[in-house]
C-alpha cells in the first residue's frame, strides 16, 4: 500500500513540477528597470491595456529614500492622464505575496483601480495565470464594495468576490497565498486613531492555477480610460513594501490543500521556472498544461488520512 502511494506521488511530482509550461515568448519587455523592496521591476510604458491608458515612466516614483513606491495619476497636456504599472523581472512562483499600503485605499475615485496580481503575457490557455487583488469600483460610485479578490476567469460565478473596506487612518495590508490547490486571500485595514482593524479573508479551493512564467504586477489605472473624479488634481498611492515568502516557508494554515495527498510534495515545488528554448516544449506547452491541470484537479480533492 505504501509502495503504491509513493508511486502515485512520484507520478504526480513528475507531471506537475518537472514539466511546467516552458513556452518561450516573443514579447518585448519594457526597458526601464527599478529596484524596490528587494526586487527588480520593469516599468510599463505606452498606450496599452488595461483601459486602454497611457502608461508613463514618470508615473512611477521611488520616494522616502527609495523605500516607498509611489504610483501617480496626473493630467497631461494632451488631455490624457498618466497611468502607472510595474512588473517583476523574475518569476516567484507559489507562496505568499504581501503588500503594505500607506495611502487610503477605501476612498479611491470610482474610476481608479489599484491592482496587485500575477500575469503571464504569453499564456494562451491558462487565463494568463492571473490572480488579483484590486481596490476598485469599476466606475460605479454607488457600489459600497471597494476591494475584490479574483482567480481568473472573473466571468465564472464565484471566481471574483467583492467586499467593503471602511475608511480609516492607517495602513492597509493585503496578501494572497498561492499553492497548486488554490489561493487564500487576506486584507487587514488598520485604524491608527481608534486602534482597531478590519479583517477580510477569502479562500478559493476550486481553481487550481499552475505556476509558469508569470510575473507579479502592481498598477494604478483608469477604468475604461475615464477621467478620475479628482477635480483635475493628481492622485498618488504610496506602497511601503512588497514581500514574498516561498511556499515551503509559509504558515501551513494559510495554504489551500494542506490536507490533500499532494501536500507532502509542496516542499519540492520549484519557486522559479527555467525557460528552455526547445521546439518540443513550445509545441507541447498547452498539452502539458492540460495534463497538469487534470492531475491537480484530481489529487487536490483527495485528503490525507487523519
Amino acid at each position: 500500500m505504501v509502495y503504491h502511494f509513493n508511486l502515485i506521488l512520484s507520478v504526480v511530482y513528475l507531471l506537475i513540477f518537472l514539466f511546467p509550461d516552458h513556452q518561450i515568448s516573443g514579447y518585448s519587455y519594457d526597458s526601464t528597470i527599478i529596484n524596490w523592496s528587494g526586487y527588480n521591476w520593469r516599468v510599463k510604458e505606452g498606450y496599452r491595456s488595461p483601459g486602454p491608458n497611457q502608461f508613463t515612466v514618470d508615473a512611477v516614483q521611488l520616494t522616502n529614500e527609495n523605500k516607498t513606491l509611489s504610483l501617480v495619476l496626473k493630467p497631461m497636456a494632451d488631455g490624457n492622464w498618466t497611468n502607472a504599472e510595474i512588473y517583476s523581472v523574475t518569476t516567484l512562483g507559489y507562496g505568499t505575496y504581501s503588500w503594505t499600503i500607506s495611502s487610503e485605499t477605501a476612498q479611491l475615485p470610482a474610476q481608479v483601480t489599484l491592482g496587485m496580481f500575477t500575469w503571464e503575457d504569453w499564456s494562451t490557455d491558462t487565463n494568463s495565470r492571473e490572480i488579483d487583488i484590486e481596490f476598485a469600483k469599476w466606475g460605479n460610485s454607488s457600489d459600497p464594495n471597494n476591494i475584490q479578490f479574483t482567480v481568473q476567469p472573473h466571468t465564472v460565478p464565484g471566481n471574483a468576490r467583492r467586499f467593503q473596506l471602511d475608511p480609516s487612518k492607517g495602513q492597509t495590508k493585503v496578501e494572497f497565498t498561492w499553492s497548486p490547490c488554490g489561493v487564500s486571500f487576506r486584507a487587514n485595514k488598520f485604524d491608527s486613531v481608534n486602534q482597531t482593524e478590519q479583517f477580510i479573508n477569502h479562500i478559493d479551493k476550486i481553481n487550481h492555477v499552475l505556476s509558469g512564467n508569470e510575473k507579479i504586477h502592481i498598477n494604478l489605472w483608469l477604468w475604461a480610460s475615464e477621467t478620475p473624479d479628482t477635480k483635475g488634481q493628481p492622485l498618488q498611492v504610496d506602497i511601503e513594501s512588497f514581500t514574498f515568502t516561498p511556499l515551503i516557508n509559509c504558515d501551513s494554515n494559510l495554504i489551500v490543500g494542506n490536507d490533500s495527498i499532494i501536500f507532502p510534495l509542496f516542499p519540492y515545488i520549484k519557486s522559479h521556472v527555467t525557460q528552455f528554448n526547445s521546439t518540443f516544449m513550445q509545441q507541447s506547452a498547452v498539452i502539458f498544461d492540460k495534463v497538469q491541470k487534470l492531475v491537480l484537479d484530481t489529487f487536490c480533492t483527495f485528503r490525507l488520512p487523519n
